[in-house]
């Protein structure tokens, strides 16, 4: 945390097994498809600016 504007990576998990999606069409949820993954790994670039604050520069 010495550097001009330090940086870290903050791991995270997004976890979508109790997302539904709705058919209009068809008035009803629809099912997740059997290969969905149902969790993902996110990273979130951080800095910590000179006032002090963290700030997330982009999700990936």
């Amino acid at each position: 945390m010495d550097a001009q504007t330090p940086t870290v990576t903050v791991p995270d998990c997004v976890d979508i097994s109790m997302w539904q999606t709705y058919s209009v069409k068809k008035g009803q949820v629809l099912p997740m498809p059997t290969e969905q993954p149902l969790r993902y790994v996110a990273t979130a670039p951080t800095q910590k600016w000179e006032d002090g604050r963290l700030a997330v520069m982009k999700a990936v």
